[in-house]
């Protein structure tokens, strides 16, 4: 066979040295923080060599060239990743959790191998760096489609996303890995192969939109929940969202750079969940009280997506997917303001602008810095803003007068009832599994 007389497996780019940064440094942070943490408990031993091994599987998947390597790299991390979950056998709900991962996984593993299968049997080439140069037919595009299929179960979009919310049995170093690292693996397969997949414009407006609607549901269903884990969990389907949502606007190294902030920050608050867990579950700041206190955010939003685009070398007034862009960095800007300033006088207004444009700098810098970074990828090319572009922006734009001014929207009688079954619909399609519930602190024995 072909692929098997070549000494070419792996395929070390700039991308790779970016990834093997974040895997080795969460993998690291990760081990050790489960040397203290998984003191006492049984097989702690095999449980820390496990996350060496995934640390080790996940980067042979990142420099994998071969398609057979990443798909045998992908099963053995995914494998390798319900072992963890299941490290207690006696953890009757972590079992079902491992189980029902399992299922999901195995249903990504086969639409990714079906849609490498059609790629390598049209292209006759089994190296990525060959296949992304082929030429879009009706096949090529079917193939695609199934891999991006497999990559929105690995990531948990919706309606992927139920195995993802009833992992949360696991020991906290397993949801940090799970949540920091391995979930990213579908959007990586992906900016693989987006020289591909930006030659059909069609499929990356349904990217795009796919990923909005996660995006969406994903930040709704957070919003409901009072379990700290779990609303992490659907925070991270909702970050997982935005990030496909910037692969179909062809801002794939935003998305790398997306995932970098991600990963880490999401294995710190999982880390720290255990101390977060008896403050404050619920950190969703109240809205502005008055007049004065709105002003000063939208001038926050203005201003933090203003130096944003300084910062990261794009045009403000650009009519591509840029612009998007920037309307999130608005509504980002908006928030970090309204955690300071709804508790505080409008004598910190400046400071809270001021605020708001270092951390825009500072992420425009790395979006920069990325994106420069990655230029030999060729893997960016911003999409003409077209219809649905538009129309999410403005549905993401009604989401932040929501959440902004939800409790006065709240206060309105006649939508009491509507408000009502928001909650119980948006708390129940957050609810994991029920075999994967912990009810009582006696079925975990360690």
């Amino acid at each position: 066979m072909k692929f098997l007389n070549t000494s070419s497996y792996l395929h070390v780019d700039h991308l790779t040295y970016v990834m093997f940064f974040l895997i080795g440094f969460i993998s690291f942070v990760v081990w050790s923080y489960s040397k203290t943490y998984m003191q006492g408990e049984k097989r702690n031993k095999q449980f820390l060599l496990k996350i060496i091994l995934l640390g080790a599987s996940v980067s042979i998947m990142i420099a994998a060239d071969n398609i057979i390597l990443l798909l045998t790299a992908l099963a053995s991390s995914n494998l390798l990743l319900i072992r963890l979950m299941t490290n207690s056998e006696d953890w009757q709900a972590a079992q079902a959790s491992g189980v029902l991962a399992a299922r999901y996984l195995s249903l990504s593993f086969v639409c990714l191998a079906s849609g490498f299968f059609i790629l390598y049997s049209k292209t006759n080439h089994y190296r990525l760096q060959e296949i992304i140069t082929a030429q879009l037919d009706f096949d090529i595009t079917v193939a695609l489609i199934i891999i991006f299929v497999g990559a929105m179960i690995q990531s948990a979009q919706w309606p992927f996303n139920r195995w993802l919310i009833s992992s949360l049995n696991s020991p906290t170093p397993v949801s940090a890995m799970m949540h920091a690292g391995l979930i990213n693996g579908g959007g990586f397969i992906l900016i693989r192969l987006a020289p591909l997949y930006l030659k059909n414009q069609s499929l990356m407006s349904a990217i795009f939109i796919i990923g909005l609607i996660s995006a969406l549901i994903g930040t709704l269903l957070k919003l409901a929940q009072n379990d700290y884990k779990r609303m992490l969990a659907c925070s991270t389907m909702g970050q997982m969202g935005f990030m496909i949502m910037q692969c179909g606007l062809g801002l794939f190294s935003l998305a790398i750079t997306h995932l970098f902030w991600h990963g880490i920050f999401k294995a710190y608050l999982f880390l720290m969940s255990g101390s977060a867990s008896q403050g404050h579950a619920n950190s969703i700041s109240e809205s502005p009280k008055t007049t004065d206190l709105l002003l000063a955010l939208v001038i926050g939003g203005i201003f933090g997506s203003y130096v944003f685009s300084i910062s990261s070398a794009t045009s403000w007034y650009s009519l591509d997917a840029n612009l998007f862009i920037k309307g999130i960095v608005f509504i980002a800007a908006t928030q970090f303001a309204v955690t300071i300033l709804s508790a505080t006088s409008r004598m910190r207004v400046s400071i809270t602008v001021l605020a708001t444009a270092c951390v825009t700098i500072l992420y425009g810098l790395t979006v920069r810095v990325f994106h420069n970074y990655l230029v030999p990828l060729n893997i960016d090319s911003a999409q003409t803003l077209n219809t649905f572009h538009v129309m999410g922006l403005i549905l993401l734009f009604l989401s932040w007068l929501f959440i902004t001014f939800r409790s006065q929207i709240y206060s309105i009688s006649k939508i009491d009832a509507i408000r009502n079954r928001l909650y119980v619909w948006t708390l129940n399609a957050g609810q994991p599994h029920d075999a994967t519930i912990t009810t009582s602190r006696h079925s975990y024995n360690y």
